[in-house]
Parts: structure tokens; C-alpha cells; sequence
């Protein structure tokens, strides 16, 4: 999964966290900082990109309160 790809599954669930003003506001910051990660990668920011990528993957475990699939996949890549 890429940055387009969580981008639009998070945009996908969005609706369904509208009740929990916490979680819609987490998963707010988490597209906004997967798109900013799309346009870092573009002009080349590696640290940036890495601090974003780090800063999307907790968002999401904020809003489920757990590690996901995608975050573990986020730090994957850092990782590598």
C-alpha cells in the first residue's frame, strides 16, 4: 500500500468517524500528512518524509488505538 492508496482508504472510512470528534480529527491530520509525504517525495525531503511518514503511522494508532496493518506497513518502509 502506498500513499495514495491509505489516502483513499482513509478518506473511504472518514464518514463513519464523524461522531468521535477525536478520531475524525486524527484521521484529518493522518491524510493531511500522508499528502504531504506524496509532495515531500516529489521534491525529494528523505528526513521530512521519514519524520511525516513516522507522525501518519501514530495517528492511525491513536484513532484505533492499536497498531494497524498500515501503520506496521509505514514503519516497514521507514525501516527499510
Amino acid at each position: 500500500m502506498d500513499e495514495k492508496d491509505a489516502i483513499e482508504e482513509l478518506q473511504r472510512i472518514r464518514p463513519y468517524v464523524e461522531i468521535v470528534p477525536q478520531r475524525a480529527e486524527a484521521l484529518d491530520v493522518a491524510i493531511n500528512v500522508l499528502e504531504e509525504v506524496q509532495q515531500y517525495r516529489v521534491i525529494g525531503m528523505p528526513k521530512k518524509i521519514k519524520d511525516l511518514l513516522e507522525k501518519a503511522a501514530e495517528e492511525i494508532e491513536n484513532l484505533y488505538g492499536r497498531e494497524t496493518q498500515l501503520s506496521e506497513e509505514i514503519r516497514k518502509s521507514l525501516d527499510s
